[in-house]
């Protein structure tokens, strides 16, 4: 490999003066100096003298200065060369990330308690949250793994799905709402509050918290957004006072809506999302990500 002493014999070089070459690698002109003596000694020649133009080059020094140009370009090949044959025997992993199904919290704890994340290269696919269902069907093909919570029908017909943990469901109030002031809410405290959330039928657990809040806090008005939340639906939220019902793994995604947790027992899974067929590295990281065990989801994302 590339001696880097021949980095120092460059800048002298190049510079033509010790005193500027120190500058240039920041360092005193005496280390340069012990440097290129180091160099002189371990090649058993003298590569530079000094005149009264500053420094020449011996003809050794010449035939180095010309080769080391050489074994540089060699060297950094050699490093490009080395580093795309790790690439390429690594097991890449493509975990999709978006807005509202962001993939950090989930990789934190795996390099946190896998024994050796290292053996799986993690690349981050980007897509926005209206693209949910093309990205879903895109599955085992541009993306591996999908990482959130699953509450819609239309999703959890199609691919698999292993969950991780629960995920607890809250309710996100504009800063003009007076409840904004609690940290923690009842269900009287929703009374006669607007509360948006999916469109019926889009998840069967949604409708069942919707039956059983109709039934028991007919006070409670729930309201119906789209399918999916997308950042319109939070600032709808905003611009007209109404509280959204969320997750607390949302609680930054509009600094103008607090994320409350509420009393009640109402959670969503969270969790993988992946093809019926996936590649066999992909199959490798789903069994380690199994034998692991996530039971902190209180952090939010």
């Amino acid at each position: 490999m590339y001696n880097q002493l021949l980095d120092t014999f460059l800048a002298v070089v190049d510079c033509k003066s010790l005193s500027k070459a120190a500058a240039k690698l920041f360092i005193t002109p005496a280390a340069v100096m012990k440097q290129m003596n180091a160099l002189e000694s371990h090649l058993g020649m003298k590569l530079i003298k000094r005149s009264n133009q500053g420094i020449v080059l011996t003809a050794a020094g010449e035939s180095i200065y010309k080769d080391s140009k050489k074994i540089m370009r060699e060297s950094q090949r050699a490093i490009e060369r080395a580093k795309a044959a790790q690439d390429k025997a690594a097991k890449i992993i493509r975990i999709g990330s978006s807005m509202l199904h962001p993939c950090h919290q989930f990789l934190t704890l795996w390099n946190e308690k896998a024994a050796n994340p290292e053996e799986f290269k993690i690349k981050i696919v980007s897509y926005t949250d209206d693209q949910i269902l093309s990205v879903t069907s895109s599955l085992g093909k541009d993306i591996d793994f999908l990482v959130g919570t699953i509450e819609s029908s239309l999703l959890q017909n199609a691919p698999c799905f292993y969950e991780l943990w629960k995920c607890n469901l809250c309710v996100a109030i504009p800063k003009t709402n007076a409840l904004v002031k609690k940290e923690s809410l009842e269900f009287r405290d929703l009374y006669g509050q607007h509360i948006m959330t999916v469109k019926t039928g889009s998840s069967p657990l949604l409708d069942d918290m919707r039956e059983m809040l109709k039934l028991t806090h007919p006070q409670i008005i729930m309201e119906d957004s789209s399918y999916f939340y997308d950042m319109d639906t939070f600032n709808y939220c905003e611009e007209n006072g109404v509280l959204l019902l969320t997750q607390d793994r949302w609680h930054n995604i509009h600094p103008s809506l607090k994320t409350v947790p509420v009393q009640w027992n109402f959670s969503l899974p969270y969790g993988l999302l992946y093809a019926e067929d996936i590649s066999p590295e992909a199959q490798r990281f789903l069994k380690q990500v199994q034998e692991l065990k996530f039971e902190d989801s209180s952090q939010p994302a």
